[in-house]
């Protein structure tokens, strides 16, 4: 009876006064919504719950405020207020349920997204998706966005227009949720420009995952195009490469222009050793006569992977006469990959730079030369290889223990084989 279960309701016992709230739901008798109302202040979660449940199932107008309310951080009964909403229906329900998916609680908007599977009204597509996209940090992240994809179906093809134009917007936050969505939702791109939109709002052009940066090159200048408005931007410096595999000759320029005034400048130095243009080169060796010391230490790098003989020169000066050790070190290392002639007179004078870390490196490429080109070699340089001391110090180096010593490399190897080939030119060595 309808008094007696009311009656209940107001029980001192947790398990019966949960009873009564779910009996009062199965009968649905609305003179029930008053106390049930009362119900959802109730100390015990578990009744609490009950009574939005049986609210739900009653299907009052009456019970929306207090069941919105319920929708909080500490309304404590927030899966089952959510889930209750819905089945009242009406414009009142969707209206509280779109107005709870502004709350900063995640848990809230959680719910109330999941609610709102129920409710196939067209107008709860735009908010819906709005929160799918800000994001909540519920559950796992791929778990939770193939419960949101389910959501959405329902929408169909408006919806999946929506998130492409989403993803489209490169200004908007969110287009990794949105692009997920699109994944889950079966979505499959038009075009290559609107795979380069999936691809950067997954924000794979920083993945070490080398199968989409291939798949990004393929698509040519579409991705090219697509790539072009990051430059600039905080995510410029992880797109250089993909520019230079996308836009070939065009990339070079823009490149140029990012090494001579860009806001990553060290970087656009180091993917340009990849270009292998002459204007790369120039451009370059510029930037090591006059650049700040990160950045011609950077330039010398991309030059020694370039390989052009043209910067023989400008490395050797910069050897020889640059303020700074690492720049000297790294200007001696590429000359050692460049392995020409011309590089063997300021090679050798790296070796009295008591600061350059890489004599040995210095010796092993005389010596490869010596071995393997040493026809190219003039006799001046062989005389002044055969006339080293066996040992060069290369100055005072500490240990973990804090003991200091002198270290020294061995050039003996260099003064034999020089000695060799002067005798085998048939000249005093």
């Amino acid at each position: 009876m309808l008094w007696w279960t009311l009656r209940q309701l107001k029980s001192k016992n947790q398990s019966t006064r949960r009873m009564a709230a779910e009996r009062l739901g199965v009968l649905g008798n609305t003179r029930a919504v008053e106390p049930l109302i009362e119900a959802l202040q109730d100390k015990e979660l578990s009744v609490r719950e009950a009574a939005a449940n049986a609210l739900g199932r009653i299907g009052d107008e009456r019970a929306i405020g207090p069941l919105t309310r319920a929708l909080t951080p500490y309304g404590g009964a927030i899966k089952e207020a959510a889930q209750a909403l819905p089945n009242i229906g009406g414009n009142r329900a969707i209206d509280a349920l779109i107005g709870a998916l502004k709350q900063k609680d995640d848990y809230v908007v959680y719910e109330v997204i999941l609610a709102l599977g129920n409710v196939k009204n067209p107008r709860v597509m735009a908010p819906l998706i709005e929160a799918m996209v800000r994001g909540v940090s519920v559950g796992g992240y791929r778990e939770r966005y193939k419960k949101f994809a389910e959501v959405l179906k329902p929408f169909g093809k408006p919806a999946i227009d929506s998130l492409v134009d989403i993803i489209k917007d490169l200004s908007r936050r969110g287009r990794g949720n949105a692009a997920e969505l699109l994944d889950n939702l079966g979505w499959q791109s038009a075009n290559d420009v609107e795979w380069t939109y999936w691809f950067i709002a997954h924000e794979y052009y920083k993945s070490a995952n080398r199968i989409y940066w291939e798949t990004c090159q393929s698509k040519g200048t579409a991705a090219f195009e697509t790539l072009l408005p990051l430059l600039g931007t905080d995510e410029g410096v992880y797109i250089y490469e993909l520019l230079l595999m996308t836009g070939g000759g065009r990339a070079v320029e823009l490149l140029i222009g990012e090494l001579k005034s860009g806001r990553f400048r060290e970087s656009a130095a180091r993917v340009l050793a990849n270009s292998k243009d002459h204007r790369a080169v120039e451009a370059l060796i510029e930037t090591l006569k006059s650049g700040p010391q990160p950045l011609r230490k950077a330039a010398a790098e991309s030059l020694s992977k370039i390989g052009d003989g043209k910067a023989v020169e400008p490395l050797t000066a910069a050897l020889l006469n640059d303020d700074s050790w690492e720049v000297r070190q790294t200007a001696a290392e590429a000359l050692c990959r460049l392995s020409e002639a011309r590089a063997i007179r300021p090679l050798i004078a790296a070796l009295a730079d008591k600061k350059l870390h890489n004599s040995g490196g210095v010796v092993r490429t005389l010596q490869r030369m010596l071995e393997q080109d040493v026809e190219k070699i003039s006799v001046a340089d062989l005389r002044s290889l055969a006339s080293l001391n066996s040992f060069v110090e290369i100055g005072q180096h500490s240990d973990k223990c804090g003991w200091t010593y002198e270290r020294e490399v061995d050039c003996s190897p260099l003064k034999q084989l020089a000695r060799q080939e002067l005798i085998r030119r048939g000249l005093e060595a």
